[in-house]
């Protein structure tokens, strides 16, 4: 399970007040093997300087720069390049709480129930 790699793809649109805590909380799921997909849909504000701030810094993190195309163009673009077993999406507002087996527990979930897809939280 830990060798899992779970692809957390991220919408990104004009949100800097909110994107590093977004990013922060998918990050420090350090027991799980993660890919962050960061795609900024063509941000006016500085959310797009943000995200390749992170990538800088962590090899986890790639980031798609795109003219604005809408959310549902985003994250099948950041779809098109994951190498995740299994993939997830995150809005670029909203953030995941601080449990560290939170994909571990889907995961788990869906190879015991033998599920092709899994939405909300379990």
């Amino acid at each position: 399970m830990n060798d899992t790699m779970v692809t957390v793809i991220v919408p990104v649109y004009n949100t800097a007040p909110y994107l590093s805590r977004c990013i922060n909380s998918i990050l420090c799921k350090r027991k799980q093997k993660i890919e962050l997909i960061l795609i900024d849909d063509g941000s006016t504000d500085k959310s797009g300087n943000i995200c390749d701030e992170y990538a800088a810094k962590d090899i986890r993190v790639k980031v798609i720069h795109q003219n604005n195309k809408g959310i549902s163009e985003a994250r099948n673009n950041g779809f098109a390049i994951s190498k995740g077993e299994y993939i997830t999406y995150v809005d670029s507002d909203d953030y995941l709480p601080d449990d560290m087996g939170l994909y571990r527990r889907a995961i788990d979930n869906m190879e015991n129930k033998n599920l092709d897809i899994l939405v909300g939280l379990w």
